[in-house]
């Protein structure tokens, strides 16, 4: 089977982990993984299996993100324009509607830019296509692939977007995957007719990802102590649903007399 891949980067996050582990527990044997990054960068780009195909992007696909400046500096004059139509439109949208964010910006930035953006069609023709990330455009127009589908992580319940600018992207692909149930149904309070669509595909997280971020480099802030058990938990603490579940770790440990070796600053920071 062969299978193409799209992703924007490979910086540090919940959607570019996922993706790595998702590769990780992919069988070499029986697909064919061509990983196309549209900036590649990023501290995740290293853990790409090496069997994984890396496909090198047209130089237009690295500005769809990066600062207007930079962009023009190195003669993206066309990916310029389009992303400040993209911005002005977005700005009507918001006069409009006055989203609660603004997520909505990647549906203008997939109209807008797609067009301009050289075909992929010269990779051949694929078994499956996968767009893991906003905006599915690119891969839904740019890619040839008996089978498409598309990516969702985000709680639509959180964000607002132009749905109705949305729809036809998000129907033209063969199949919509989520993380959760609930992930699901948010989704389909703005969508409902895709439903469907939908299909669940749990995030993975492999034992060997795992195993090699824990041989990396330790902080000098974290020291080891002998004859204990150390554990590390890593989140946001921003988050109050994650905030709360830290509080609850720390206290159960605490009451099995267990050793917590963690940030005191960012434990301080949490309980504030």
């Amino acid at each position: 089977m062969r299978l193409f891949i799209a992703v924007h980067y490979l910086e540090i996050g919940g959607v570019e982990t996922s993706l790595i582990n998702l590769l990780l527990a992919l069988n070499p044997q029986r697909v064919e993984v061509d990983l196309l990054v549209y900036d590649p960068r990023g501290e995740m780009m290293e853990f790409i299996p090496s069997w994984v195909k890396q496909i090198e992007a047209p130089k237009a696909y690295r500005y769809i993100e990066r600062p207007l400046k930079e962009t023009l500096l190195a003669g993206e004059w066309r990916m310029v324009w389009t992303r400040l139509r993209a911005k002005w439109a977005m700005r009507q949208y918001s006069k409009q509607h006055q989203p609660k964010d603004g997520s909505a910006i990647f549906g203008y930035i997939g109209q807008y830019v797609t067009p301009i953006l050289p075909s992929l069609t010269h990779l051949g023709h694929y078994d499956l296509a996968i767009s893991y990330l906003t905006p599915h455009n690119i891969v839904l127009q740019k890619i040839n692939a008996s089978k498409k589908v598309a990516w969702i992580h985000t709680d639509y319940s959180t964000i607002d977007v132009n749905a109705t600018l949305e729809l036809p992207v998000w129907k033209g692909f063969d199949h919509i995957v989520s993380i959760s149930d609930h992930v699901s149904e948010t989704f389909c309070s703005v969508f409902p007719s895709l439903r469907p669509k939908l299909l669940r595909i749990d995030n993975v997280l492999t034992t060997d990802f795992v195993r090699q971020r824990a041989r990396r480099e330790r902080p000098d802030d974290m020291p080891l102590y002998k004859d204990a058990v150390h554990l590390l938990t890593i989140g946001r603490f921003p988050i109050p649903k994650t905030s709360k579940a830290f509080h609850a770790s720390a206290d159960c440990f605490a009451k099995k007399a267990s050793t917590c070796i963690g940030s005191s600053l960012a434990m301080a920071t949490a309980r504030s």
